[in-house]
């Protein structure tokens, strides 16, 4: 598990990103889980098929998965990574959600309302630029959560770090 008072650009990206999520009503009462480079399946089936009374939702969950970038510009300091990818994923238990007690909202809108409530955003991050809606497609999710849907909401943006100035 990263430390929450992680030092790393990405880290604090993933987290942006998920806060930004929240912030949306459609998602504020559902679970938004960073995957911190380690097992989150648990987590997950917790999330699709058990109530969470403090939520009051069942059956779907979010995914801000771990950023990754490349170097642009070699030459730039810092570095500067451009493009980084950030990926939402959003499952849903479908047995689960559409029945009765669940939260009764598909994967497939919630991915939606993913992409267009974080496009264009400014991340509020020192050196971070906007979210840009990259594409949404159905994921084949992981072998323990086959009943599940899955899709895959990809954005890009870029963010720079600042360079280290001491030690060289």
């Amino acid at each position: 598990m990263i430390s929450s008072t992680s030092d790393s650009a990405l880290v604090r990206l993933q987290r942006a990103v998920a806060a930004m999520l929240r912030t949306d009503p459609m998602f504020s009462t559902r679970p938004v889980i960073t995957e911190d480079v380690q097992d989150i399946e648990g987590e997950l089936d917790k999330a699709l098929s058990t109530l969470d009374s403090s939520k009051g939702t069942i059956g779907t969950a979010a995914v801000v998965m771990t950023a990754l970038g490349q170097v642009g510009s070699p030459n730039t300091p810092g570095p500067v990574l451009d493009p980084v990818g950030v990926h939402v994923w959003i499952f849903e238990n479908v047995v689960v959600n559409r029945d009765t007690s669940g939260g009764g909202v598909s994967a497939l809108e919630l991915a939606e309302r993913a992409m267009r409530h974080l496009h264009l955003r400014k991340v509020p991050l020192e050196g971070c630029g906007a979210l840009i809606a990259r594409g949404m497609r159905i994921e084949e999710p992981p072998e323990s959560l086959k009943s599940c849907l899955a899709f895959h909401v990809e954005f890009r943006t870029k963010i720079g770090l600042a360079p280290i100035t001491t030690g060289r």
